[in-house]
């Protein structure tokens, strides 16, 4: 049951009206965790200005959605596993590379080293050993990179906890979590 009640564009401050109103252009309808999210519109915009800045990184596609479904995964969230199911699919990657990057897999040797050097970062909250950083680098990936990652699992953190909090509706086709 959705605990945090999404924002109606109707009935939103000017702020969260505007910004509301760039989400609906962009997906053609207004998602509810961004709808929740407006409820603090400067956060949310700076979000959405985040998340546009990580296209711009050297991380495929591929990679940041592998990235965010084996986080989403990680964490147990329903909405962010449906999400990025949805725009992992729309991004052309299929059903069942969907369902092994939810389990923090993938048959891709490139991909997997970016999920376990995400997984490594989130269960040591940072404090990567030197055998995770070594693995990544090992695999092709340099410092910028590393960074890079950090910052998707920032904007991921954000969309996992935002939503575990405030439960939103599901709006997107569900998927089942087996972590």
């Amino acid at each position: 049951m959705t605990r945090i009640n999404p924002v109606r564009i109707d009935r939103a401050s000017a702020e969260a009206a505007s910004f509301l109103g760039g989400i609906q252009q962009k997906f053609g309808r207004i998602p509810n965790f961004f709808a929740t999210a407006a409820h603090a519109p400067a956060i949310a915009s700076a979000f959405a200005a985040f998340n546009g800045a990580l296209t711009k990184t050297r991380l495929t596609a591929v990679q940041r959605e592998a990235i965010a479904l084996s986080q989403a995964g990680y964490h147990g969230c329903p909405y962010c596993s449906a999400a990025h199911a949805a725009f992992a699919k729309h991004a052309g990657i299929a059903a069942e590379e969907i369902g092994r990057n939810l389990k923090g897999q993938s048959e891709d040797k490139a991909n997997q080293a970016v999920i376990d050097f995400a997984r490594a970062v989130l269960s040591a909250r940072g404090a990567v050993d030197d055998a995770a950083l070594k693995n990544f680098k090992a695999a092709g990936f340099d410092d910028g990179h590393v960074i890079e990652v950090i910052a998707v699992i920032a904007a991921n953190i954000f969309t996992n906890f935002t939503n575990l909090v405030a439960r939103p509706d599901i709006d997107f086709p569900s998927v089942e979590i087996t972590n």
